[in-house]
């Protein structure tokens, strides 16, 4: 069984490959969607966070407080790490899970945090997904109805040392088509 990363910047396109997969028929993990369901279904997980930010980091139907979360943890530094560290690795230990259990020979992680998880010690090939800034704003600002400012922000909040990682290179820039390079790369 082979594992491997879909990962790039914010607006880079890491979902439009991971959904190009899908549609061939490859299962794909993704990680932002799958970590927001362990923290509120994952009692440990659970556990820890309101460890971490009290009881108020649940509403009572216990879904998730976001915006308690985000003033508290956007905040304070120290958080953000707590967080990850909690997060990280039960995302970590369910991504093996799921991927004993598909059944297939291929499987696909779309992460933006490969480094910061620790990810890459439990992948085999990382392919990077990237754009050119300019197209990375006009994407998120559309699709998150977010001020270039705004998305600017998120950007260079973002390491770009992903590069360095890569094992392959997915360059999405709007003229160069997705399917062909990633038929390219699965050897299709």
């Amino acid at each position: 069984m082979k594992l491997i990363a879909i990962t790039g910047g914010i607006g880079s396109g890491k979902s439009v490959v991971s959904h190009l997969l899908r549609v061939m028929g490859y299962p794909v993990y993704d990680c932002d969607s799958e970590a927001k369901r362990l923290m509120v279904t994952s009692a440990e997980l659970i556990d820890g966070i309101k460890s971490l930010l009290g009881d108020e980091a649940y509403s009572h139907d216990g879904s998730l407080n976001k915006d308690y979360m985000s003033s508290r943890i956007f905040a304070d530094k120290s958080l953000v790490e707590a967080m990850n560290a909690l997060v990280h690795p039960a995302v970590l230990k369910d991504i093996e899970r799921w991927a004993s259990a598909t059944g297939s020979e291929l499987n696909f992680v779309e992460t933006a945090l490969l480094r910061e998880s620790n990810m890459a010690t439990i992948l085999d090939d990382v392919w990077v997904v990237t754009a050119p800034r300019e197209l990375r704003i006009s994407r998120v600002a559309v699709r998150s109805h977010l001020t270039r400012e705004q998305v600017c922000a998120r950007i260079d909040k973002q390491t770009d040392d992903v590069m360095e990682l890569s094992d392959k290179v997915i360059v999405n820039d709007g003229a160069t088509p997705l399917l062909p390079r990633v038929m390219e790369l699965l050897n299709l």
